[in-house]
């Protein structure tokens, strides 16, 4: 169960990092600095974060 849990977070992970960047979102800038944060910590967490965690298994 914990297992599909993963795989779960990992797809959705792996979706929202595909995303395409060039995509504008409403809100004030401070929002949108936000956001593009919010994007670029889970790309990083797809592309590394869920790779080293697997090895740690």
């Amino acid at each position: 169960m914990a297992e599909d849990l993963v795989r779960e977070r990992e797809t959705e992970l792996r979706r929202v990092a595909a995303r395409p960047r060039g995509v504008r979102r409403e809100g004030t800038r401070r929002q949108r600095l936000g956001w593009m944060l919010v994007e670029a910590g889970l790309r990083l967490t797809a592309e590394n974060g869920v790779a080293s965690a697997r090895s740690a298994v």
